[in-house]
C-alpha cells in the first residue's frame, strides 16, 4: 500500500509540472511558485524517476512536454479541476446560491450581450462568482474549453449563403461549445446552454 506522504508529494510534483508546462521554463515556474529553481528541477526529476519516463524535453529555449508529458498534463489538469470542483460542491451543499461560473466569449460580446446577461444574473444570484474570459472563437474552443478554463464559450458566427443573384450574410450569436454545468454553479443543473439571434 502506498504511503500517504508519497501520494501528497506526487500531487505537489504534478502541480509543479503543470506550472513548468504553462510557463515553458523552470525559472519562470519557480518564480510563480515562490520556489527555488533547483527545487523545481528536482521535483520534475523525481516525478520522471517514479514514472520511469521523460516528461519534458530541456533545451536552450526552455522546456517542452514530451508525448508522455502531454498525456500526464491532461490528466493533471483534470485532476486539479476535479479537486476544485469538489470544494465548490461542498460550498454548494451548504448554500445552493453560492457558485462559480467561467464564461468565454469574444470581446464585443463581453461588452454587449454577455456583459448584460452576467449583470442580470449577478443581481439574482449575488453570491455567484463570474469569470469572463475574452478571446477569439478558435482560442475559446481549442484552448480555454480544452484546458477546462471555462464552462461555456459564446461567439458570433457568420455564414455566407449566396443566392443566384446576390450574396447575403446571416449572423447568429450561439454557444459554440460547452462543458456541462455541474453542482457548484448557481443552478446546480447539468444543462448545456444554447442561444441564437438572427
Amino acid at each position: 500500500m502506498e504511503r500517504p506522504h508519497r501520494t501528497a508529494a506526487q500531487l505537489r510534483d504534478m502541480h509543479i509540472l503543470l506550472a513548468v508546462a504553462k510557463w515553458g521554463s523552470m525559472g519562470k515556474a519557480a518564480t510563480e511558485l515562490a520556489m527555488s529553481q533547483p527545487a523545481v528541477s528536482k521535483a520534475i526529476s523525481d516525478l520522471e524517476h517514479v514514472l520511469g519516463l521523460r516528461l519534458l524535453d530541456r533545451g536552450p529555449q526552455g522546456v517542452e512536454p514530451t508525448r508522455y508529458g502531454d498525456a500526464l498534463l491532461r490528466c493533471g489538469t483534470a485532476l486539479f479541476d476535479d479537486l476544485k470542483q469538489g470544494v465548490r460542491e461542498l460550498q454548494f451543499l451548504t448554500d445552493p446560491t453560492v457558485g462559480e461560473l467561467s464564461i468565454g466569449c469574444t470581446e464585443p460580446l463581453a461588452d454587449g450581450f454577455v456583459g448584460a446577461l452576467v449583470e442580470q444574473f449577478a443581481r439574482e444570484y449575488p453570491k455567484v462568482l463570474f469569470n469572463v474570459v475574452t478571446a477569439d472563437s478558435a482560442t475559446l474552443r481549442d484552448r480555454e474549453l480544452a484546458q477546462r478554463n471555462i464552462e461555456v464559450a459564446i461567439a458570433v458566427s457568420y455564414t455566407f449563403d449566396p443566392p443566384p443573384r446576390r450574396r447575403q450574410t446571416s449572423r447568429s450569436c450561439s454557444t459554440i461549445a460547452t462543458s456541462p454545468w455541474r453542482r457548484g454553479t448557481a443552478s446546480g443543473r447539468g444543462d448545456e446552454i444554447s442561444s441564437s439571434r438572427n
